[in-house]
């Protein structure tokens, strides 16, 4: 806080006519739904971050007003879903989708191994090892396709579903296959790049002896991937806007703030490491 200006030469003098300032009670907060209640909704579907080095938001320490929140109550536990899976058809088909997510994002797995850096120039050696890797990424590919089709199936049914949070988890589920997805189509494509030398010209004049991966607003990849790409960031903006107030509103603004497209940057890796 700042003021500026310079003070009065004197100060005026009180009013003595000028009746006091009428005491008044500061509203009170809306009362905030328990944190084990935000956690329990978490747990369902909650994924790990995108990007290796992004943060989680830790959606338990939010305050999420207890009377919105009151309209997305559980209605059954996750092990009664999981014994009546014809019962509840969309949710189990939620819960899988967003384990095989976990799944590829787990401590580990592929997706968590990103090529950030590659040292140039590119040889033989690195080509065999980056077809090896997009082996995972082709199989992990095929088998999130079949979940995608498997959820755009269910989507009449998550219009007559009972429960709002089942909503709320389908529609989540459903964005995030879909950015993931784009996601995975996009890192194998550039590593294909690196497979067929498709990269920007290293400039040895300016100390350039490899590539960082960065972000980038626009995809390699094509239409098909271009095109989800846009659907998940379109379907992550109306849960923000359907669910407003709740953990599935704030996790799905974060999601749409993450850049799905990658880019090989030419770089000076010696002079990083270096420093």
């Amino acid at each position: 806080v700042t003021m500026g200006g310079a003070p009065p030469a004197a100060m005026v003098s009180p009013d003595p006519n000028e009746k006091a300032a009428a005491r008044f009670d500061m509203p009170l907060a809306p009362k905030g739904a328990s944190q084990a209640e935000i956690k329990d909704a978490e747990r369902e579907f909650n994924l790990p971050a995108l990007k290796p080095g992004l943060g989680e938001l830790g959606l338990g320490d939010f305050p999420f007003p207890a009377d919105v929140m009151k309209e997305y109550a559980a209605d059954a536990k996750i092990d009664e879903i999981l014994k009546d899976k014809d019962k509840y058809k969309l949710r189990n088909a939620v819960l899988e989708s967003i384990g095989k997510l976990r799944d590829k994002w787990s401590s580990g797995a592929g997706t968590t191994r990103i090529r950030n850096t590659v040292a140039g120039p590119v040889d033989d050696k690195l080509k065999v090892e980056v077809k090896k890797e997009q082996e995972f990424w082709a199989l992990s590919i095929a088998e999130l396709e079949l979940e995608l089709l498997k959820l755009e199936g269910l989507k009449e049914d998550a219009k007559t579903e009972s429960s709002k949070r089942w909503q709320a988890n389908f529609d989540f589920a459903l964005a995030s296959m879909k950015a993931r997805l784009a996601y995975m189509n996009e890192y194998n494509k550039l590593l294909g790049n690196l497979v067929t030398e498709s990269l920007p010209e290293l400039k040895k004049d300016a100390g350039q002896d490899g590539y960082i991966l960065v972000a980038s607003e626009t995809l390699k990849s094509g239409k098909e991937v271009k095109k989800m790409a846009e659907e998940a960031q379109a379907l992550f903006g109306e849960i923000t806007a359907k669910y407003k107030g709740t953990p599935w509103a704030i996790q799905a603004k974060q999601e749409k703030a993450v850049s799905i497209g990658l880019n090989w940057k030419p770089a000076s890796l010696a002079a990083a490491k270096k420093e």
